[in-house]
């Protein structure tokens, strides 16, 4: 990435200013849209703008996948990524994180199940649908299909049918 020697507090740039791209395209998340978006990762923006000398656009792809493929593809300079969305652009880059949050550290999951059946007993649901986020989900499928391989085995031929 084109700031690793910048955010790493070097004294001298790691990289020319000929070598940096007219705007820094910034990815992030489609779970992560509305207003707040960019709110909430102004401060580093801000940074990178000042410290990089260039301005900044903040692009929200449609979904997980386009978001690796923008990166691959090279039309974002900088993405955040979830667990699985990162492993994938490394996988297909080479790319190298440079900042993790706390609580992509750890993660829980939680089965949502109708009113009445307070205990869960993954016997209880053998047979039945069960629905995981989208497949580019770190929480919302990964993690989750984790927890399950562990109580039951495989989901698809635990439950009867399997969506996203």
């Amino acid at each position: 990435m084109i700031c690793i020697g910048l955010l790493g507090g070097c004294s001298e740039p790691a990289i020319e200013k000929s070598e940096l791209p007219a705007v820094l395209k910034v990815g992030i998340l489609p779970d992560d849209r509305g207003p707040d978006a960019v709110q909430r990762h102004i401060l580093l923006l801000d940074y990178l703008s000042e410290e990089l000398g260039i301005t900044y656009e903040v692009i929200v792809p449609k979904n997980y996948a386009a978001t690796v493929k923008l990166f691959a593809d090279g039309k974002l300079d900088i993405a955040y990524f979830g667990g699985l969305t990162f492993l994938q652009a490394h996988v297909a880059t080479g790319a190298v994180p440079l900042v993790t949050r706390d609580i992509d550290l750890r993660y829980t999951s939680y089965f949502i199940t109708r009113s009445g059946e307070r205990k869960f007993d993954p016997q209880q649901f053998k047979g039945r649908t069960l629905s995981f986020g989208t497949r580019f989900s770190t929480s919302g499928h990964l993690m989750p299909r984790h927890v399950l391989n562990e109580l039951v085995g495989s989901p698809e031929e635990f439950f009867s049918k399997v969506l996203y």
